[in-house]
Order: structure tokens, then C-alpha cells, then sequence
């Protein structure tokens, strides 16, 4: 578990300060092994199927630049959609990542930040390794499949080595967020992961990874817009130049 230093002067509700990237680099990544069955797995492919048209996407090279690459990330929590269509695996991954937490008052008050669903193809990969999860608390990741090569999850850790921890179809990688990771290219097959960061902000709803802790209205703007382009209803053209205003 990650070490939390005792802080009486805290106020009772205000959130501990995020773990420096010193303090997140000498936590483990905690691997749940079959975290997911076959038929939950066979479930969350199929709602991200399902979802793939309906929520935000974003496509990167082999360098993790945005492009029209072989990694795309599409953001499940676009309109609260992933929880919507399976309420009970969004609970179960949500629950996995806040738990197993040393300052566990604190983990009770972690809310869904953002859920990303990543399909990376041949040359696919998250090179950068510092990257890090800015500005959350905990980072879940969930295997998906098993018909690829390559594309192994990483740490960087304290000593300059790397970890390569055993990561299947079904299990569950749980750290803190702040821990330097990345993942190595797909040289074959495609590699499907969830990706649920838990933050002590607001839930987002918002089609993409907010770092705004107030309103933000991304996801509703997507939305007016979408209307627009695709009902093709009366009054349509208004509501395009209001959505366009409101951009």
C-alpha cells in the first residue's frame, strides 16, 4: 500500500495531498490475478463495441503522438456511457482501484476520473518512460485480450530498472498513479485494455481526460454538435449556430 504521512492538521473531508513522484516510484504495481472472468470480458468487449460510435476518441502513433495512429483511446465515460451499459463491471473495476490503500478515509472519497478504453495495433505503444497519471490517485488497468505480441506494461522504478509485471486476459494491474510506466510496441495482433484513473475530484462525464475539477462542458458541446450534424431535424440549422456560439 502506498504510505500516507499522518496529518492532524488536516481539516476532516479535505483530500491527503497526491503522493510525490519520489514516494510513487518506491510503491508495487498490486496485480489481481482473473480479476475479470471469461464472461466479464466477453461483456466489456462487447459494450465497448457497442460504444465505440457513441463516446470520444482519440487516435496516436508509435510515439504516442495524436495522429491517425495504430493506438486509439476511446473515453467510455463520454456521457456516463460505460456505467450506463454495465453498471455492475464498472462498479467492480471502480471498487478494485480504491481498495488496498494504507489512508483508506481517503479512499472512500475517490471519485471516477476517467475510463478509457485503449486498442493498440502493430507499432502501437505508449513510449514515454516517465509518463505518469497526473493528478489522480490510483490507475487500474484491465486486460482484455490475449491474441497479440509485444506491448508489455512497464514501471520504471527508484533503482533506473524496469518491472515487467505478469499481466493476462482477465487480470487487473492496480498503482498509484504517480508511478512512472509505459508500454512497450505491439508487434503483432491487437492488444484491448481498460483504463480507470480514480481522482479526489468530481466524476467526469466529459469525452476526454479532464483536468478541470469545475464545470466542464467538452462532452455536452460533442453532443449539441453531433445533434446537429446527424438529425437532420427541424430547426437544425439554429441549433448548429448556437452550438458553434457556445464553442
Amino acid at each position: 500500500p502506498l504510505p500516507v504521512a499522518a496529518d492532524a492538521t488536516r481539516a476532516a473531508g479535505t483530500p491527503p495531498p497526491l503522493p510525490s513522484v519520489d514516494d510513487a516510484q518506491r510503491t508495487a504495481v498490486r496485480r489481481l490475478p482473473n480479476f475479470l472472468d471469461d464472461a466479464e470480458v466477453r461483456r466489456a468487449l462487447d459494450v465497448c463495441d457497442e460504444l465505440r460510435d457513441k463516446v470520444a476518441s482519440l487516435a496516436r502513433d508509435g510515439r504516442g503522438l495524436a495522429a491517425l495512429g495504430a493506438w486509439r483511446t476511446y473515453y467510455l465515460h463520454t456521457n456516463d456511457a460505460f456505467r450506463s451499459a454495465a453498471p455492475e463491471l464498472h462498479a467492480k473495476i471502480a471498487s478494485a482501484a480504491a481498495e488496498g490503500w494504507e489512508d483508506a478515509p481517503a479512499a472512500a472519497n475517490l471519485r471516477v476520473r476517467n475510463l478509457e478504453f485503449h486498442e493498440a495495433r502493430d507499432g502501437g505503444a505508449l513510449p514515454d518512460e516517465h509518463h505518469r497519471d497526473d493528478g489522480s490517485w490510483a490507475t487500474i488497468d484491465v486486460m482484455l485480450s490475449e491474441d497479440f505480441e509485444g506491448g508489455h506494461f512497464e514501471t520504471l522504478e527508484e533503482d533506473g530498472t524496469f518491472v515487467r509485471p505478469v499481466f493476462q486476459r482477465g487480470d487487473a494491474l492496480v498503482f498509484c498513479s504517480h508511478k512512472k510506466h509505459c508500454v512497450r510496441p505491439v508487434s503483432k495482433g491487437v492488444r484491448r485494455v481498460l483504463v480507470m484513473e480514480l481522482w479526489f475530484g468530481p466524476p467526469r462525464t466529459c469525452g476526454h481526460r479532464c483536468e478541470s475539477r469545475g464545470a466542464c462542458g467538452y462532452a455536452r458541446h460533442a453532443s449539441e454538435l453531433a445533434s446537429c450534424l446527424q438529425l437532420g431535424r427541424g430547426g437544425v440549422d439554429d441549433e448548429y449556430r448556437r452550438a458553434v456560439a457556445d464553442l
